[in-house]
């Protein structure tokens, strides 16, 4: 990725094995003025 481009797909994992959950990461980015536009797959393996 050059200097200055932001990412256009984000995949999260639905479990993630920190204070967040995916869920949470997922909505984050939808409130950020500068992310809310990427592309967000959330997904688990159970």
């Amino acid at each position: 990725m050059a200097c200055g481009e932001l990412p256009e797909l984000a995949m999260v994992d639905l479990r993630l094995l920190s204070s967040f959950s995916g869920i949470e990461i997922g909505e984050g980015l939808r409130k950020s003025s500068v992310l809310r536009e990427m592309a967000v797959v959330i997904s688990a393996a159970y």
